[in-house]
Parts: C-alpha cells; sequence; structure tokens
C-alpha cells in the first residue's frame, strides 16, 4: 500500500524561550507590547453637562516614629495627570478603541491637553441610551503618558529649600472640619491588657472651590510646590487662635473636578506635623 502524504493544514506552533533562566511561553504572531502599539487619533465629542475630573498624583515614601516625627522622601517630582470624561459615543469613536489601548488627542481638546494617552478603561452606559433613546455615553479613563506641563512657581514659596509653602489665601475663608488620630500600641494576653499611646496627629478636611483662572493657576502652583504629600505647609489653625503650625497633604493623588473651565472643585485634607 502506497504511503499516504499527511493532510496539508494550518497549525498554531508556541515556541518556548528561555530567558535568564526563566521559560517565557511565545507564539509566531504575537501582539505588540504596549508601548510599541501605534498611538491613533482619537477626537471626542464631549458631554458638556458632566464634570471633568483631573487626577494630580505624586509618590512620597512616609515613615513615622513612634514620637509622631516623620522623615518623607519625594519619589516623582512630575505627577501622574489623568482625566476622567464622558463622551459621546458614536460609530468612529467605539470603532477606534477596538484598536489599541494608545490615542492621540490634538491640542486643546476642551480642557485636556494633546498629546499621548493611555486607555485605563471604558465604560458604556447603556441606560442612558435605552431612558433616553439619544446617543449612548462612553465614560473615559486617560492617562497621559509624557506629563510635560510647565507649572509657575508658587509665590509664597520661600527661595531655599526645603521651607513650607503658605497656604493660600483665597482657601482661608472656607470651612475646615478637624479630626484627631491615635496612634495605640495595644497588649492584650487574656488576662492583661494595656494601651500604650503613641502620639496623636491633628487633620483638617475641606472642600475647595476656585473661581476664575487666576485661582485655578495658583492652587495648582501650591499643589506642584508641596509635591503631594511631602512639602510641609503652613497654615494659621482656624479654631486655635489663628495659630500657625505646620501640616502636610495626607494623600498624594488630587482629584480637580471642573464643572467648567473657571469653576473647579477639590476635597482636601491635611495632617499635623508634629
Amino acid at each position: 500500500m502506497a504511503n499516504e502524504s499527511p493532510a496539508r493544514g494550518f497549525f498554531f506552533c508556541v515556541v518556548q524561550q528561555r530567558v535568564g533562566g526563566v521559560v517565557a511561553k511565545q507564539n509566531n504572531n504575537p501582539r505588540p507590547a504596549a508601548d510599541q502599539m501605534p498611538a491613533i487619533p482619537l477626537t471626542l465629542t464631549p458631554n458638556t453637562a458632566a464634570p471633568l475630573v483631573e487626577r494630580l498624583e505624586w509618590l512620597t515614601d512616609v515613615q513615622i516614629s513612634r514620637n509622631g516625627k516623620e522623615l518623607r522622601t519625594p519619589l516623582r517630582a512630575m505627577p501622574r495627570r489623568g482625566f476622567s470624561i464622558e463622551t459621546i459615543a458614536d460609530r468612529e469613536t467605539m470603532a477606534n478603541l477596538r484598536l489599541s489601548d494608545t490615542y492621540t488627542l490634538p491640542d486643546d481638546h476642551w480642557l485636556i491637553p494633546g498629546g499621548d494617552y493611555e486607555l485605563l478603561s471604558a465604560n458604556l452606559e447603556a441606560e442612558h441610551l435605552r431612558a433616553t433613546g439619544s446617543a449612548p455615553l462612553l465614560s473615559l479613563e486617560l492617562l497621559l503618558k509624557a506629563n510635560t506641563e510647565a507649572v509657575p512657581a508658587y509665590q509664597s514659596l520661600p527661595a531655599y529649600d526645603y521651607a513650607p509653602a503658605e497656604f493660600p489665601d483665597r482657601i482661608y475663608g472656607q470651612n475646615f472640619n478637624e479630626s484627631v488620630a491615635w496612634s495605640v500600641r495595644e497588649f492584650d494576653e487574656g488576662h492583661l491588657r494595656s494601651r500604650l499611646l503613641r502620639h496623636k496627629k491633628r487633620s483638617l478636611s475641606a472642600k475647595v472651590q476656585l473661581f476664575g483662572e487666576a485661582e485655578i493657576a495658583t492652587f495648582r502652583s501650591f499643589l506642584h510646590a508641596v509635591q503631594g504629600r511631602w512639602g510641609a505647609i503652613s497654615l494659621a489653625h482656624p479654631v486655635d487662635d489663628g495659630r500657625t503650625a505646620l501640616w502636610r497633604l495626607a494623600h498624594d493623588a488630587v482629584a480637580l473636578t471642573y464643572h467648567t473651565k473657571r469653576v473647579v472643585e477639590t476635597e482636601l485634607r491635611l495632617v499635623e506635623l508634629a
């Protein structure tokens, strides 16, 4: 009986490659890495009835001793800059979102600066389509790949290094809420229980509203001066008869909600330094 040749067909080849003692699987048509994917031009039609949220995120290493003293090290000089935007989901936008996760927005695109962005998430609001019968809305989370924002120096910041920045005067009139957090070491051996107070830290929280381009620009300069949790802030306590104390931001990330180009709202929490 004559030998029959094997049937021809397509096959998917998986190759193993040893890199640095680790076996990694590769295929014959791998998908390009995220940083190698082409940036696709994208034009958005924003829903101007919904606010736009800008997030500035620094990174600080904070070590707190038993008596409350802190050692703070800044790890990110320029913040990561991201945006949450609600846009109208037309056919062209939906088609482009399936092609890549890196997009290029044109200059002066509503409140979002032009540049290359990484798409973090995209959520289609189908309930709006069923309720109104109009075009669906798409919520996008975008991260600017390279933050090259030029921010003027904060006017209240002294010339020498590590000096505390004065809190912007505009926000003094806003209401602060105060709370106290205790650091306690507890011992519980069943028949014996004790609590050792290490330190306490007061904190202030406030909802900040900014009006006009000048106030917004000054507040942004203030945020860049303190760089998240790193920089010290000089603030007269609104309760302690105006006594000036040193504070810092309790968080590295600050969210700025733009209702319009000239109206911004955010929330801040300050922690008193020992």
